[in-house]
């Protein structure tokens, strides 16, 4: 049978041309599991076209385009709106904190075409006070502070 596996810690997707043969390496892997003393959960197992897009990691994957989810886009903005109004308001000793947070969102990000994505985010969610402590890198895939705003 003609398939492809994939898996992250204790998630894993199985792709295969035919719904038939999805059921069958289904429960092959169940069958897998049992031995190991686990089993699948009922509630998170689901079988559907690979067109609509297989859920995993934070990301959805299609034919041809890998697309960030929903709830990490909306966590991105929401750190990203967190930073900004902590800015010049708080003080920089959390800054750190701030860029292990935006930096693990920005990670999630780098792993798809998401650019305009994070321009649209950082022109809706941040502020000139935010662009005063932080800059992004190129792609704005990682953020640093700026040298004149070092921490104590």
């Amino acid at each position: 049978v003609g398939g492809a596996y994939a898996r992250f810690v204790d998630d894993f997707v199985i792709i295969a041309p035919r719904k038939k043969d999805v059921i069958r390496l289904k429960s092959k892997a169940a069958e897998e599991l049992a031995a190991i003393g686990h089993e699948l959960h009922r509630d998170k197992v689901y079988i559907q076209p690979v067109t609509h897009g297989v859920k995993m990691v934070g990301e959805v994957v299609k034919p041809h385009r890998i697309y960030t989810s929903n709830r990490i886009v909306a966590s991105f903005a929401g750190k990203l709106k967190a930073a900004s109004e902590k800015c010049g308001r708080e003080e920089k000793r959390l800054y750190p904190g701030i860029l292990s947070s935006l930096n693990s969102m920005a990670g999630f990000l780098r792993h798809t075409a998401s650019y305009n994505l994070k321009l649209r985010l950082m022109r809706e969610y941040t502020d000139t006070a935010f662009w005063r402590e932080f800059y992004g890198t190129s792609h704005l895939d990682t953020f640093r502070l700026r040298k004149s705003k070092k921490y104590d």
